[in-house]
Protein backbone atom coordinates (compact mmCIF):
# COMPACT_ATOMS: atom_id res chain seq x y z
CA UNK A 1 0.00 0.00 0.00
CA UNK A 2 1.00 3.63 -0.30
CA UNK A 3 1.61 4.19 3.41
CA UNK A 4 3.84 1.11 3.66
CA UNK A 5 5.74 2.26 0.56
CA UNK A 6 6.13 5.81 1.88
CA UNK A 7 7.61 4.50 5.13
CA UNK A 8 10.07 2.31 3.26
CA UNK A 9 10.94 5.21 0.94
CA UNK A 10 11.71 7.51 3.88
CA UNK A 11 13.87 4.78 5.41
CA UNK A 12 15.71 4.35 2.12
CA UNK A 13 16.36 8.07 1.78
CA UNK A 14 17.80 8.34 5.28
CA UNK A 15 19.32 4.93 6.07
CA UNK A 16 20.76 4.37 2.61
CA UNK A 17 22.47 7.75 2.79
CA UNK A 18 24.11 6.77 6.07
CA UNK A 19 25.25 3.45 4.60
CA UNK A 20 26.61 5.32 1.57
CA UNK A 21 28.55 7.74 3.81
CA UNK A 22 30.02 4.80 5.75
CA UNK A 23 31.03 3.16 2.47
CA UNK A 24 32.76 6.35 1.30
CA UNK A 25 34.59 6.62 4.62
CA UNK A 26 35.73 3.00 4.31
CA UNK A 27 37.09 3.72 0.81
CA UNK A 28 38.94 6.80 2.09
CA UNK A 29 40.40 4.76 4.96
CA UNK A 30 41.69 2.19 2.46
CA UNK A 31 43.13 4.95 0.27
CA UNK A 32 44.91 6.59 3.21
CA UNK A 33 46.24 3.19 4.31
CA UNK A 34 47.53 2.39 0.83
CA UNK A 35 49.24 5.78 0.55
CA UNK A 36 50.87 5.31 3.96
CA UNK A 37 52.30 1.98 2.80
CA UNK A 38 53.84 3.21 -0.45
CA UNK A 39 55.00 6.72 0.47
CA UNK A 40 57.87 8.11 2.45
CA UNK A 41 57.33 10.26 5.56
CA UNK A 42 58.37 13.32 3.51
CA UNK A 43 55.79 12.55 0.80
CA UNK A 44 53.07 12.10 3.41
CA UNK A 45 54.05 15.36 5.08
CA UNK A 46 53.94 17.17 1.72
CA UNK A 47 50.49 15.76 0.88
CA UNK A 48 49.21 16.61 4.36
CA UNK A 49 50.42 20.20 3.92
CA UNK A 50 48.67 20.52 0.54
CA UNK A 51 45.46 19.12 2.01
CA UNK A 52 45.65 21.46 5.00
CA UNK A 53 46.07 24.43 2.67
CA UNK A 54 43.23 23.39 0.35
CA UNK A 55 40.65 21.85 2.68
CA UNK A 56 41.76 22.82 6.19
CA UNK A 57 42.81 19.33 7.32
CA UNK A 58 44.78 16.33 6.21
CA UNK A 59 43.11 13.01 5.56
CA UNK A 60 43.43 10.42 8.28
CA UNK A 61 41.97 7.03 8.98
CA UNK A 62 38.81 7.01 11.05
CA UNK A 63 37.66 4.02 13.02
CA UNK A 64 33.97 3.21 12.96
CA UNK A 65 31.62 1.53 15.34
CA UNK A 66 28.17 0.92 13.93
CA UNK A 67 25.39 0.21 16.36
CA UNK A 68 22.06 -0.62 14.81
CA UNK A 69 18.86 -1.19 16.79
CA UNK A 70 18.28 -4.80 17.79
CA UNK A 71 14.56 -4.37 17.18
CA UNK A 72 12.69 -3.06 14.14
CA UNK A 73 11.81 0.57 14.88
CA UNK A 74 8.95 0.46 12.37
CA UNK A 75 7.45 -2.46 14.30
CA UNK A 76 7.87 -0.54 17.57
CA UNK A 77 6.13 2.46 15.97
CA UNK A 78 3.27 0.25 14.76
CA UNK A 79 2.84 -1.24 18.22
CA UNK A 80 2.91 2.24 19.76
CA UNK A 81 0.28 3.51 17.33
CA UNK A 82 -2.00 0.54 18.03
CA UNK A 83 -1.72 0.71 21.82
CA UNK A 84 -0.69 4.19 22.95
CA UNK A 85 -1.69 6.96 20.52
CA UNK A 86 -5.10 8.32 21.52
CA UNK A 87 -7.60 10.86 20.23
CA UNK A 88 -7.93 12.10 16.67
CA UNK A 89 -4.25 11.59 15.99
CA UNK A 90 -4.53 7.97 17.14
CA UNK A 91 -7.59 7.41 14.97
CA UNK A 92 -5.91 8.73 11.83
CA UNK A 93 -2.62 6.97 12.53
CA UNK A 94 -4.46 3.66 13.04
CA UNK A 95 -6.32 4.23 9.78
CA UNK A 96 -3.01 4.66 7.98
CA UNK A 97 -1.56 1.64 9.75
CA UNK A 98 -4.50 -0.57 8.80
CA UNK A 99 -4.21 0.50 5.16
CA UNK A 100 -0.51 -0.33 5.05
CA UNK A 101 -1.26 -4.05 5.28
CA UNK A 102 1.62 -4.51 7.71
CA UNK A 103 2.30 -4.34 11.43
CA UNK A 104 5.24 -2.06 10.67
CA UNK A 105 4.89 1.70 10.60
CA UNK A 106 8.23 2.97 9.34
CA UNK A 107 6.51 6.27 8.52
CA UNK A 108 5.30 6.40 12.13
CA UNK A 109 8.83 6.43 13.48
CA UNK A 110 9.33 9.78 11.74
CA UNK A 111 6.11 11.44 12.91
CA UNK A 112 5.70 10.14 16.47
CA UNK A 113 7.07 12.86 18.72
CA UNK A 114 5.53 11.87 22.01
CA UNK A 115 7.43 11.11 25.17
CA UNK A 116 6.35 7.47 25.47
CA UNK A 117 7.62 6.58 22.01
CA UNK A 118 10.88 8.44 22.59
CA UNK A 119 11.22 6.72 25.97
CA UNK A 120 10.84 3.32 24.30
CA UNK A 121 13.54 4.18 21.75
CA UNK A 122 15.86 5.43 24.50
CA UNK A 123 15.35 2.16 26.38
CA UNK A 124 16.17 0.23 23.22
CA UNK A 125 19.31 2.29 22.63
CA UNK A 126 20.40 1.94 26.22
CA UNK A 127 19.87 -1.83 26.15
CA UNK A 128 21.70 -2.23 22.84
CA UNK A 129 24.59 -0.13 24.16
CA UNK A 130 24.81 -2.12 27.38
CA UNK A 131 24.82 -5.36 25.41
CA UNK A 132 27.86 -4.10 23.48
CA UNK A 133 29.49 -2.10 26.28
CA UNK A 134 32.82 -3.95 26.12
CA UNK A 135 33.08 -3.33 22.38
CA UNK A 136 32.14 0.33 22.86
CA UNK A 137 34.68 0.74 25.65
CA UNK A 138 37.45 -0.77 23.48
CA UNK A 139 36.48 1.53 20.62
CA UNK A 140 36.85 4.68 22.72
CA UNK A 141 39.99 3.48 24.47
CA UNK A 142 41.77 2.76 21.19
Amino acid sequence: SATFFIGKLINALIADRLDYDLHVMERLNRLVGAFEQVSTPEERKHLDQVLIETRGAAYRKLDTLIIRPSEDIGAIAGEHIRTRVKGKKGFWFRQLLSRSGSDEADWGSYVLYDGLFAERLIELGRGDSLARRDEIRRFFEA
